[in-house]
């Protein structure tokens, strides 16, 4: 309940975290439920009495109203691959099973019918106070967050709560389904898949039908059997990004999970800082661990794309030049990519 004290496994959970956050203040939800045992999902209930605040599960309503936090950071955050996007929502694009916010500084695409629990955060940090809205899947993997930008007016975010906030006092903390209750049925097949996506008229589209139909690594292997498919090392990864940030040439890098999938442009300057791969800039950053990246294919076509997987050939990162998608491959992506080849990011060696 809302205003009972909580379960002591929840209260132990709540204090190894924040011995945790004490000890790295700056190690991501995902990082911390995989280093404590947890989900997510499971430490973010853990919080419901300490900072966060538990939403209703409205979600159409929730995404109407997000345009109403003017700029915000928009993260996509898995274990290995951090994206963050700055700007503004505007008024999406609500099915029964999609959510769409096609923007010119943040794209996301989302399906709602995997969604388990939002919740609105204002926590204190060591470094700063964050407030904002996490949304968590039906695995309870953190589906992506919105973060209100240092000096943003609180106020949106209080009307918000006014409105939103799940203050039942018997409200039941979420609980995971088995994959065969959630109402989700993925494409049998890319042929399948191809119909929808013609259907839609949005050529646009194909992407996050692709993750959130667990078909991103069947499309490599059918542009392999093509001979448009060419298998690069990890570090062709960190070279793109210091390539792109030498060069001035704008990436854009997508990210997420099998509910949501965010997408915008990245710029920047390019950092290592122990084993991440870091593109900085003021519209967006994204934040690459080697040791997350498992295999890493160039797929030619008319947008020639980096797609990267984890060891498990989960989708982790789609790069590819930041330009209009009709537009085919200018000549500076085009030799950026030869030059990758034979490149490695800086301070770090290439892996066996």
């Amino acid at each position: 309940m809302l205003n009972s004290a909580p379960e002591p496994a929840a209260r132990a959970l709540r204090a190894r975290w924040a011995q945790l956050e004490v000890a790295e203040p700056h190690l991501g939800l995902p990082e911390a439920a995989g280093r404590l045992g947890a989900t997510p999902l499971a430490l973010l209930e853990a919080r419901v009495h300490d900072g966060l605040v538990p939403l209703e599960p409205n979600w159409p309503a929730l995404a109407a109203n997000l345009c109403a936090f003017g700029r915000v950071s928009a993260r996509s955050e898995r274990p290995g691959c951090v994206l963050e996007l700055c700007g503004t929502f505007g008024a999406p694009r609500c099915g029964p099973d999609a959510l769409s916010f096609d923007g010119p500084q943040i794209v996301l695409h989302s399906d709602p019918r995997r969604w388990s629990g939002a919740y609105a955060f204002e926590v204190l940090t060591r470094l700063r106070t964050r407030r904002g809205l996490s949304f968590c899947d039906d695995d309870g993997e953190l589906a992506w967050t919105l973060e209100l930008i240092a000096g943003s007016n609180r106020r949106v975010l209080d009307a918000f709560l006014d409105v939103f906030a799940d203050r039942r006092e018997d409200r039941p903390a979420p609980a995971l389904r088995p994959l065969a209750e959630r109402g989700h049925t993925p494409c049998a097949t890319a042929e399948t898949l191809a119909l929808q996506w013609a259907a839609s008229g949005r050529s646009a589209s194909l992407e996050p039908l692709l993750w959130r139909n667990g078909l991103a690594y069947e499309r490599v292997l059918r542009q392999r059997a093509r001979g448009c498919a060419q298998a690069l090392a990890p570090q062709a990864v960190g070279a793109t990004l210091e390539l792109s940030a030498r060069r001035g040439l704008p990436l854009r890098a997508a990210a997420g999970g099998r509910s949501t999938l965010l997408a915008g442009r990245v710029e920047g300057h390019f950092a290592t800082a122990g084993a991440w791969w870091n593109l900085v800039g003021d519209a967006g950053a994204l934040h690459v661990a080697p040791s997350a990246i498992g295999e890493v294919w160039r797929l030619h076509g008319r947008r020639t794309t980096l797609e990267v997987f984890d060891r498990e050939r989960r989708p982790l990162l789609s790069l590819a030049e930041h330009a209009p998608h009709e537009q085919a491959d200018s000549l500076a992506w085009s030799s950026l990519l030869l030059a990758v080849d034979g490149a490695a990011p800086s301070g770090l060696r290439p892996g066996p």
